[in-house]
């Protein structure tokens, strides 16, 4: 143990080394950088300054870890999918290289992922297929809870600002502009009304003024770089024909700042949705395999579209808890897979993940298709 403890205290002080001679923005600007990867570390440094909090949800993903390196002191949590996650050894490298001081792993069974699911659908009144995502972010506010945590940061919409999806990396220069001041100020996470309903005070840095104002200063080109690696730049775009193929990389501005203050692996890990890193994508394949004929029944019946088996499972599920799509109010309109109520100029159902929302879906119950029975 006192090895280990020799070893945490190394890092911390070679980290520390690093940081000691960063400074936040003092009131008059005067001493903001030029270099837009500096002023990126000013502004985070500024958004963690004015919001201090308890722990970190660290996925070992770029957008936390560069968090975790700008303020290593406070303590940070992985979860994962029981032997399932890679997120768990990426976040173990990182904490011990910037020497966090408390790194609490945890990893759940397949049954209590399970079970969360009704649980987090009734938080957010959701049966995405992208749920998903939420359980790694449920899981970690239970576990800040239960340790007396209760001011939570996360490196949540920093795909948003820097361009981290491949889907954005396809749109042209004015419209990648257009969809930064508009959709991103419309952005709403999920972990906040869970964190809301838990008594939890959410803290996202990456949604700062400071943090915004500068992203929004930003050129394509400082975000998008093109790159001749075997490497996709995003996770999710291998099950995309039209980008599986792409070279482009996102957050080039974020990754330049990051560089010096984590692993070179962390800076140019491939983008990764949690789903995938806390290894949750793998609940579909039993989501779909626990569908019933009868229930299947029940969803050609019901007049809903899904993307495939296991969001109608969701779908089941979601009305087994008692929930039920949410019909439009005045500035919204019905989505045309759920009818849930979707806001106007919006694309997405919150409630059940459909898109584009507003367009009709193809013929039948799934959008996947399966072989005739």
């Amino acid at each position: 143990m006192q090895f280990i403890s020799n070893i945490s205290a190394f890092f911390r002080r070679r980290h520390a080394n690093r940081t000691n001679n960063m400074t936040t923005p003092n009131e008059s600007g005067d001493n903001i950088p030029k270099d837009k990867a500096d002023q990126l570390r000013y502004a985070l440094l500024h958004a963690i300054e004015q919001a201090p909090a308890d722990v970190l949800l660290l996925s070992g993903g770029l957008d936390s870890s560069m968090l975790a390196a700008l303020d290593p002191k406070i303590p940070g949590i992985t979860v994962v999918l029981e032997g399932r996650g890679v997120d768990l050894r990426h976040a173990q490298q990182v904490a011990e290289y910037v020497g966090i001081p408390n790194w609490y792993p945890v990893e759940i069974s397949l049954e209590k992922a399970f079970k969360d699911l009704p649980e987090i659908m009734k938080l957010n009144n959701t049966y995405d297929i992208a749920i998903k995502n939420d359980i790694p972010v449920y899981e970690g506010l239970m576990y800040a809870a239960s340790l007396g945590f209760r001011c939570v940061r996360t490196g949540d919409a920093s795909d948003e600002l820097f361009a981290g999806y491949s889907w954005l990396h396809q749109m042209s220069d004015d419209q990648l502009k257009h969809w930064m001041r508009t959709a991103v100020p419309e952005i709403r996470l999920p972990s906040s009304q869970m964190g809301k309903v838990m008594n939890m005070h959410m803290s996202y840095p990456y949604l700062s003024q400071t943090v915004w104002r500068l992203a929004l200063k930003l050129e394509p080109q400082d975000n998008i770089i093109e790159l001749q690696t075997d490497k996709p730049g995003d996770f999710s775009q291998q099950f995309d024909p039209y980008l599986r193929h792409s070279k482009k990389w996102g957050k080039l501005l974020l990754r330049k700042a990051a560089e010096g203050l984590l692993p070179h692996d962390i800076v140019w890990r491939t983008k990764t949705p949690l789903e995938y890193g806390s290894g949750m994508y793998t609940i579909e394949a039993d989501l779909e395999a626990s569908l019933t004929d009868e229930e299947e029944q029940q969803l050609k019946e019901s007049g809903k579209h899904f993307w495939n088996k296991a969001h109608g499972k969701l779908y089941i599920m979601f009305l087994e808890s008692g929930l039920t799509p949410r019909q439009p109010r005045s500035g919204e309109y019905a989505c045309t897979w759920c009818t849930a109520g979707v806001i106007e100029g919006r694309h997405h159902c919150a409630t059940c993940g459909a898109y584009p929302s507003n367009v009709p879906p193809k013929p039948g119950v799934f959008e996947k298709d399966y072989p005739m029975e």
